[in-house]
């Protein structure tokens, strides 16, 4: 819900993240590294909702774990829902011109 999304981050108006994960595992007798993950989202755009496709908003999505005891463990995924310059453009406010449809492609 609401609470795992940070808006406004860092005092920028269109910028939020969610659902931020890190996570490490160490052996306490070495004080060795076994594992670690670390992923979260970032969205641009003014009013993002988690889970919602809003055509204004840039979503991307990315996480990652590594596991040096059990390496089959290991992954990555990242997503994005769209990209384009225009769409970049009219997320972080500069609003909808021919210039920003020109480089919607």
């Amino acid at each position: 819900g609401c609470s795992r999304i940070w808006r406004k981050a860092f005092s920028i108006p269109f910028l939020s993240f969610g659902n931020v994960i890190m996570r490490v595992r160490v052996n306490p007798d070495c004080v060795c590294l076994l594992a670690s993950e670390f992923g979260g989202e970032v969205w641009i755009g003014s009013n993002c909702k988690i889970n919602d496709n809003a055509t204004q908003c840039i979503m991307g999505r990315g996480y990652f774990g590594v596991d040096t005891e059990f390496p089959d463990k290991n992954y990555y995924f990242f997503s994005i829902n769209q990209f384009s310059f225009g769409k970049l453009l009219t997320a972080v406010g500069v609003g909808e011109t021919p210039f920003t449809k020109l480089l919607d492609f």
